[in-house]
């Protein structure tokens, strides 16, 4: 079985913008999600460092 493709740069034009914004959007996840995380451990490292104070 043998597949060509005939794919003209016209053809791919369409899907440029749609790939470009579905990236930055993925990106903009990405960013969110690790800020979210990164906030979580700051927030959860402050939490057992008042629990150490108020043991000692």
């Amino acid at each position: 079985m043998q597949l060509t493709a005939n794919i003209n740069y016209t053809d791919v034009e369409p899907f440029k913008s749609y790939l470009i914004q579905m990236t930055t959007h993925t990106d903009y996840i990405a960013q969110k999600a690790v800020k979210t995380v990164m906030e979580q451990r700051v927030l959860e490292t402050h939490r057992e460092f008042m629990e150490k104070l108020n043991k000692g």
